[in-house]
């Protein structure tokens, strides 16, 4: 119930104020930081969530990959008779 409720308050709260959370982001968007300040944060935001959805994602393979190779070796060989 409680993660509910906090699931409909995320969805609900307006991003303005999600935006202002950082007071020092906030600073420096306020005082016309430009183009530039922008496109920095766009990248950061970038960097930030997929250094760990790549390691998420490459950890997932390598277990995949691992757990494939152990079925194969286990399956006894067929041969053409």
């Amino acid at each position: 119930m409680i993660s509910f409720c906090l699931g409909v308050t995320g969805v609900c709260w307006p991003a303005v104020v999600l935006a202002q959370g950082c007071a020092l982001c906030r600073q420096a968007l306020a005082s016309g930081g430009g183009q530039g300040l922008l496109k920095g944060f766009y990248w950061s935001i970038i960097l930030l969530t997929t250094v760990p959805l790549l390691l998420i994602v490459g950890i997932a393979g390598i277990l995949f990959y691992s757990y494939r190779a152990q079925l194969k070796r286990q399956q006894p060989s067929r041969s053409l008779r």
